[in-house]
């Protein structure tokens, strides 16, 4: 499945265009469907890829729905014959988000971001990719898309659900989305200079936690990053 491109207009909105309104009320939503469906998910060569997260978005809607009937509680739960969504509003597509983090020398957390190309929005990100229909489950179709943007090949067991999910949609293009999200616990060599970069991306950084947080355009992206880091540190 290839990805249609997302105009430049849309990229730059979607670093700058939206609210102070909208980002308290994104930070207030998030933390809600986290709560709401935090209880469902506790069980549970690279290609060119239009992005994601360059949807210039709304920030979280308020009051969207939960995830169709059908779709998994467990992030290894079965995906075969899923509808994946078509991006619209009765259907978002379904999409998985990663947030990398791995010990430091220094106390706390560091964080793994990647950079995308001036053309696609030019801001720091996790790993965000759609799910695909080859994906076994969605921690499957996560592995996959870190191996696709970072070049890490990376167990199983690394990847943990951050639980919940988060509906989104691109301001301008009117595209609807929900992402399950991840974290990833990284092994020491996993850093920013042994990134392989895919044609999305043209930087990687290891960040302490708060240089991190501070770099991220969105702010359900800096809960999720932080959820991330706290489970790591345990």
């Amino acid at each position: 499945f290839e990805r249609p491109r997302r105009e430049a207009a849309d990229a730059d909105a979607s670093a700058d265009g939206r609210s102070d309104l909208a980002r308290r009320r994104g930070l207030s939503t998030v933390r809600s469907q986290i709560r709401v469906h935090a209880a469902r998910s506790k069980g549970s060569g690279r290609r060119s890829r239009g992005p994601v997260e360059t949807e210039p978005r709304s920030s979280v809607v308020a009051g969207t729905p939960a995830p169709r009937a059908g779709w998994p509680d467990s992030i290894d739960a079965p995906l075969s014959g899923l509808d994946l969504g078509d991006a619209t509003a009765d259907r978002p597509r379904l999409v998985i988000e990663v947030w990398m983090v791995r010990p430091g020398d220094e106390p706390g957390p560091l964080a793994l971001l990647l950079r995308r190309r001036p053309e696609q929005g030019g801001f720091w990100q996790g790993v965000s990719g759609r799910v695909e229909m080859t994906d076994a489950t969605l921690r499957a179709a996560a592995r996959r898309e870190v191996l696709e943007e970072t070049g890490f090949d990376l167990p199983d067991e690394s990847f943990f659900d951050l639980g919940g999910w988060t509906t989104f949609q691109g301001l301008m293009s009117g595209r609807w989305f929900v992402k399950r999200p991840f974290g990833l616990l990284l092994p020491g060599t996993a850093t920013a200079a042994a990134v392989t970069l895919s044609d999305e991306h043209d930087a990687a950084e290891d960040l302490a936690l708060d240089a991190a947080l501070a770099r991220l355009a969105f702010e359900d992206n800096r809960v999720l990053l932080a959820a991330a880091a706290r489970r790591m540190t345990g």
